[in-house]
């Protein structure tokens, strides 16, 4: 093609016009103007509306800048400024995806503090059920800002390669947010289930809010997937055939270990649910293997501590006062031994009965009770720490053997 030297504006539209066989009218029809606002525009008695310069570029081939200077440009000088807007483009996307990470950390920032108030209003106020509506508060206002932000991230890239990856990456780091957003929600959930006026403990609220926190994850997860596929198949979400054969094989290595830390949590949980429903296996009992040992063990009175007065103590005259005496029988209702219950620690007395002797006898004292008890506590934190362990390990496994 030979290149045309500098001319107005005006000149250059019409030696376009002519190279391409176009009259006036044809041009100004596809413009929507009349023919003599064509002919003003070649006689340079005025210009082309700034909205016109893009389709009257377009309609010639030529760029809107080639278009104002009045002329062409050599293919050097072509490519190179196509080097250099491209490089403009990518700068331009790095920038607003720079600003899209900073605005949704924003969001995640916002409904963190409605954790962290909630966490005040339960704890500080014993308001628990004012703490829970007052993080919901934080956790729609910092949805609605990532709305928001989303929107403004996709409108400050053109239309332009490179724009569909930018979109993409915009989506998948929304929905991490909007999942915080959910995790949040689900854990302080404990807090609306009691009365307006009391708090939750620290055990119980951590306890109950990680198993809705990681069902509630596993069901936006869930859903999450359905409206990825809903979107891939309606191309709002665009993968190239080397990105649809990433997606396929995440997807699959996703749902393996999905059904791998299920099977994993449900083992750890009916392991949890027997330990802590049977603390009697935790009991610490005392046994006795003949009747004097026994018969000293329940009249032995107990250490005092503190100036706490002994039971025994007579305020009405000298004698002490007379101690019942009581039996213990075997299984066929004959007497073991007689003896005086003066120690008050014993909870409970069990004579064998799978065998002719009565012996050994099993006696449980109360302090036996609530150490069981203080070790089903140290299972239900170790329990804890067990699910939380499981689920990182899962999701570190995940991110080490995804494809990329």
């Amino acid at each position: 093609m030979v290149f045309m030297e500098k001319k107005t504006i005006g000149a250059f539209i019409a030696a376009l016009r002519r190279a391409n066989g176009m009259t006036q009218r044809e041009l100004a029809d596809r413009l929507s103007v009349s023919d003599k606002t064509v002919s003003r525009w070649e006689r340079d008695d005025g210009a082309p509306d700034i909205s016109l310069i893009p389709v009257i570029a377009e309609i010639f081939g030529v760029t809107c800048d080639e278009l104002l200077r009045g002329e062409r440009r050599s293919a050097e000088e072509r490519e190179e400024i196509s080097a250099k807007g491209a490089e403009q483009r990518k700068y331009l996307m790095r920038r607003a995806m720079s600003s899209y990470e900073i605005r949704s950390a924003i969001s995640a920032g916002i409904m963190c503090l409605g954790l962290i108030a909630a966490f005040i209003c339960n704890f500080a106020f014993l308001r628990s059920r004012l703490g829970f509506f007052l993080g919901i508060t934080f956790y729609l206002v910092g949805a609605f800002c990532q709305g928001i932000f989303i929107n403004r991230a996709l409108l400050s890239v053109e239309e332009a390669p490179g724009r569909e990856e930018f979109k993409n990456r915009v989506i998948r780091l929304a929905a991490l947010v909007f999942g915080l957003a959910v995790g949040l929600l689900a854990f302080t959930w404990p807090m609306a289930l009691v009365d307006t006026y009391s708090g939750v403990t620290a055990g119980p609220l951590f306890m109950a809010g990680l198993i809705f926190a990681a069902g509630a994850i596993a069901v936006y997860g869930i859903v999450f997937e359905l409206v990825m596929r809903s979107m891939i198949e309606r191309g709002v979400y665009l993968l190239d055939d080397r990105g649809m054969d990433v997606y396929r094989r995440n997807f699959r290595l996703r749902r393996t270990l999905a059904i791998a830390l299920a099977g994993i949590i449900a083992v750890t949980a009916v392991a949890h649910g027997y330990l802590r429903d049977n603390p009697e296996i935790f009991v610490r009992d005392h046994k006795f293997y003949d009747s004097e040992s026994f018969v000293e063990f329940m009249g032995s009175t107990p250490p005092q501590f503190g100036n706490v007065p002994a039971a025994s103590v007579n305020v009405e005259g000298d004698e002490e006062p007379e101690e019942p005496v009581l039996t213990l029988k075997d299984k066929n209702g004959d007497t073991v031994c007689e003896y005086v219950w003066r120690n008050h620690t014993v909870k409970s007395i069990e004579v064998n009965d799978r065998g002719d002797s009565p012996f050994p006898i099993t006696v449980v004292i109360n302090r036996a009770y609530t150490n069981a008890w203080r070790i089903v506590s140290i299972i239900d934190n170790c329990a804890l720490a067990i699910y939380g362990l499981e689920i990182v390990t899962v999701i570190a496994i995940y991110f080490k053997k995804r494809g990329k």
